[in-house]
């Protein structure tokens, strides 16, 4: 991770993996951590007012 930000060595070729590698990383874990439980979350608020929307219909 230090060739990312200049610290280890310049090779032509290891800096474009690197910073591939890092900047993955990070967008998965900002998507794992945060995102998909959000939507998990959203979509059981969905459910439980569809459900109440059916219930008052049965009414």
């Amino acid at each position: 991770m230090p060739t990312v930000y200049g610290v280890g060595g310049s090779n032509p070729m290891v800096r474009p993996l690197t910073m591939a590698l890092a900047y993955g990383l990070l967008f998965g874990t900002t998507i794992t951590l945060f995102l998909l439980p959000n939507i998990f979350l959203i979509e059981k608020d969905i459910k439980q007012l569809i459900g109440k929307l059916k219930s008052k219909i049965r009414k």
